[in-house]
């Protein structure tokens, strides 16, 4: 990016920010004592995510190749997936690229909208939602009508 660009781009950040702030500065006139409650909000789920980075930063995340399944987010029918790479962010924080199978043993690579991004694998999903499973029977899932939970195993370390 050449200087004239950049000096551009940084001043419609700047812009940016400053018709953001005047927003919030609004917001806070219309209805007093909501920019102190946002204030307390803010450092309890600073608290709140500093503990649970750390909490997750012990954890021991999924091997490359191994089967997970997200068991805690969609009731009878959760995703099931292969690991494709396990990595921890600057704060500890264990992610996940994941390769997401259908029912039926399929591979649907990524379900979530590409955007730009990699169209084969699901970036950077939260390791926290995810338990590591043996291997699914993909034949009994794809006969299940009722949905396929009670068919995953979670693996025993």
């Amino acid at each position: 990016m050449d200087q004239g660009n950049r000096a551009r781009f940084e001043a419609a950040r700047r812009m940016g920010e400053e018709s953001t702030r005047a927003a919030r500065l609004e917001q806070s006139k219309l209805t007093p004592g909501l920019d102190a409650a946002v204030q307390d909000y803010l450092k309890a789920s600073g608290t709140e995510v500093a503990k649970a980075a750390s909490a997750g930063a012990g954890k021991q995340l999924p091997k490359v190749g191994s089967w997970v399944a997200s068991l805690g987010l969609d009731g009878d029918h959760p995703q099931v997936a292969k690991v494709r790479d396990a990595y921890r962010d600057s704060e500890g924080a264990g992610l996940l690229d994941l390769v997401i199978y259908g029912q039926d043993g399929t591979k649907l690579g990524r379900t979530s909208p590409a955007m730009g991004g990699p169209r084969g694998f699901e970036p950077c999903c939260c390791a926290d939602w995810w338990v590591e499973i043996e291997a699914p029977p993909f034949e009994l899932m794809a006969e299940a009508r009722f949905g396929f939970r009670h068919l995953l195993t979670p693996k025993t370390a």
